[in-house]
């Protein structure tokens, strides 16, 4: 199912979450597991909703469906398989150190679940493309199997949880909101689409040497107002960058109402670069 996670939940040009958050109906979204038993798995896609948001759920679980319709129609591809293959490869092998205690207790627990070959690698094994199994579990995910869950204060709820005292309501699901939420124009038409091809994804995993072994970073540019310095780390042989930027100004903390601003700025500075950078992000398990 991180098959279907991997389409839903994509965040860039294009995206789902990307039409539904400039239509300013929620914040985030996300895809994936759910609850879990021995005979059953629930798939969840979750969103945030703003306050203009929690009046168009049916137009957003609306979307949601046509997204999943395009996965069915357009969405099954062994290159997609491919990508998120690599990804969770690298994911296994430049795996930073665990603590003792927690790597004991996760290898247990996969005990119940996997083969002994498979007790360490399993959560990362990918062992082929099979699209007949894809569009069989694809088949699963239909309005009739439908269960949605809206969080919310200030809403008028008829029950009440017999422990926590939880105010909640269940109400059933009417034929005209089923079939609104099936819904769905020609494919060419929708406002969304599926990711392009992630360049940002390696598929080389060889180890290379370090180049140097410095224990201070070394100042490699030094401009008028510019200072880049760079230091290449020896000790956890990842495929790991990290950069830092900052911006010196008397001006950003000078006042309470100045910190704030520059904060705001920041934050969004950095949801403006969320499009661009995102296939960047989810190319490596470390971004």
């Amino acid at each position: 199912m991180s098959y279907f996670a991997n389409l839903l939940g994509y965040e860039g040009h294009g995206s789902l979450m990307l039409y539904l958050k400039n239509k300013g109906w929620i914040t985030s979204l996300s895809a994936g597991g759910g609850a879990s038993g021995s005979n059953f798995r629930e798939f969840s896609v979750s969103v945030s909703l703003t306050p203009v948001g929690l009046d168009q759920v049916d137009d957003i679980i609306q979307a949601v469906f046509q997204f999943i319709t395009l996965i069915k129609s357009e969405g099954m591809d062994a290159w997609r398989y491919d990508e998120k293959r690599a990804v969770t490869e690298s994911a296994f092998q430049f795996q930073e150190p665990a603590r003792p205690l927690d790597l004991v207790s996760h290898l247990v627990m996969n005990m119940q679940n996997y083969l002994p070959e498979d007790i360490v690698y399993g959560d990362y094994k990918m062992s082929g493309y099979d699209e007949a199994l894809l569009n069989q579990y694809a088949s699963y995910l239909t309005t009739e199997n439908l269960k949605a869950t809206l969080v919310a204060k200030d809403r008028h709820y008829d029950k009440q949880a017999k422990w926590y005292f939880t105010p909640y309501s269940v109400a059933r699901f009417t034929n005209e909101q089923l079939a609104y939420f099936n819904q769905c124009p020609k494919l060419s038409e929708l406002p969304f689409g599926l990711p392009e091809k992630n360049p940002f994804i390696n598929y080389d995993l060889k180890n290379y040497p370090v180049e140097s072994h410095g224990e201070h970073p070394e100042l490699i540019e030094d401009l008028e107002g510019f200072r880049l310095w760079h230091l290449q780390d020896d000790k956890f042989n990842v495929p790991k960058g990290v950069v830092f930027i900052a911006i010196d100004s008397p001006h950003s903390v000078n006042s309470p109402k100045n910190i704030v601003k520059t904060r705001l700025c920041v934050e969004m500075f950095l949801d403006s670069l969320s499009e661009e950078t995102y296939p960047a992000r989810s190319g490596w398990p470390w971004v």
